[in-house]
């Protein structure tokens, strides 16, 4: 995370990268890039206080299964974690959860490949939509999916969202691939793992 004045906007921008996020009761932007993750623009407009996340997996198998120990565990990349700790840090700034809006960006198709998991956007997508409905926190606007990545302000002051969709560099390519890759190792090896196990 790295916050410095951005002259051309004539205001402070904080910067978020995969597993983080940023809350603030100031007239700033919190700016990110999105490819297949998600980003949630958490607002409370009466007290005007928000904050945005950027997690990189839904950890939506895991809430199917049951198995808590897992995603209430992990850090922030996961969904569950990444809401939970955005939605505490908003309360904890003052704001009131009866008058939480919220909008969501990214779960983008970047990458069409059998050898990666595609099935990350989609399910970034189904959790963050759970979640919300199952909060009861209103979702006043989305930009998701499609196949392109996302450059987005949000202000937590006003709950307004800048966004742009762009042509990601090499180097964001990069990262989304070796992001997709990860996630095929961590599967298979979770997949081996429960193989391994033998019942007596």
């Amino acid at each position: 995370m790295t916050r410095k004045f951005d002259r051309k906007l004539e205001k402070e921008v904080i910067t978020i990268y995969p597993g983080e996020y940023a809350v603030a009761k100031e007239d700033i932007y919190i700016y990110t890039v999105l490819g297949s993750c998600i980003s949630v623009a958490l607002y409370d407009e009466k007290n005007q206080v928000g904050g945005l996340n950027h997690f990189m997996l839904s950890g939506i198998e895991d809430i199917m299964n049951m198995q808590e120990d897992h995603f209430l565990n992990q850090s922030t990349r996961y969904g569950m974690a990444a809401m939970e700790v955005l939605v505490n840090s908003v309360m904890k700034l003052g704001g009131d959860r009866k008058h939480f809006k919220a909008k969501v960006f990214g779960g983008a198709k970047m990458i069409k490949s059998e050898l990666l998991d595609n099935s990350v956007p989609v399910n970034n997508i189904d959790f963050v939509k759970w979640f919300l409905k199952s909060e009861n926190i209103s979702l006043e606007g989305s930009d998701i999916g499609g196949e392109s990545a996302r450059k987005i302000y949000f202000n937590p002051f006003s709950g307004k969202v800048f966004l742009k969709h762009i042509v990601p560099s090499m180097l964001e390519m990069k990262d989304e691939i070796s992001y997709q890759k990860k996630i095929m190792e961590e599967k298979t090896q979770k997949e081996k793992k429960e193989n391994d196990i033998e019942l007596f």
